[in-house]
């Protein structure tokens, strides 16, 4: 395959809306069909082993990346409901509550009864997980220090709204998907007669 003409290698910023295209083939720069998934999920990836290896340095015992969400919202907030911390974090409440319980086997949190509505269970910081507050705000700092070296500011602005505008467009699939009404026959393959 010979390399793409100079004009094709304009940015998406150029084009007057990414709608216009037919196609994402039709976009500048825009990697072959599928790549772009995978390009996220490298990235993903590579600052997940980095946040593994930054934490591990501080010498977060107990700390996985998945329960920085909740110590940065506790971290910012006195106490949280589990609603509201899964609500937070955009995380299912089931998985909410196991990563709760683990940080409070590990003594860096407490959930309580709130005092005005005691159904509803708050959770809060313990002595021991606000010590781990500036030793996470190092590991953020560092991560997104390093995942954004040396791109322009014009540039990360623009991406941050294209994640954000392909998450709804997730959400938005994920949400219309789990709408769909359910084929009242099974089709013939599933139901195992092939006429």
């Amino acid at each position: 395959m010979g390399r793409e003409p100079e004009e094709r290698r304009e940015t998406v910023a150029a084009l007057p809306s990414a709608s216009h295209a037919s196609s994402v083939q039709d976009v500048p720069n825009m990697p072959p069909h599928g790549d772009i998934v995978s390009l996220m999920s490298r990235t993903l990836g590579a600052a997940n082993r980095y946040l593994v290896e930054l934490m591990a340095r501080e010498g977060l015992a107990g700390i996985v990346p998945s329960h920085g969400d909740i110590l940065m919202q506790l971290f910012a907030h006195d106490a949280m409901s589990m609603a509201a911390l899964a609500e937070a974090i955009g995380k299912d409440p089931s998985t909410v509550t196991a990563l709760v319980r683990k940080l409070a086997n590990a003594g860096y949190v407490e959930k309580a009864p709130n005092p005005r509505d005691r159904r509803v269970c708050e959770v809060r910081l313990t002595d021991a997980g606000r010590a781990l507050e500036s030793a996470m705000d190092r590991v953020s700092h560092t991560l997104i220090t390093t995942l954004t070296n040396s791109i322009p500011a014009a540039d990360l602005a623009a991406t941050c709204r294209t994640m954000k505008a392909m998450q709804e467009n997730m959400s938005a699939a994920d949400d219309s998907e789990s709408k769909r009404e359910p084929d009242s026959e099974p089709a013939a393959e599933t139901r195992g007669d092939h006429r």
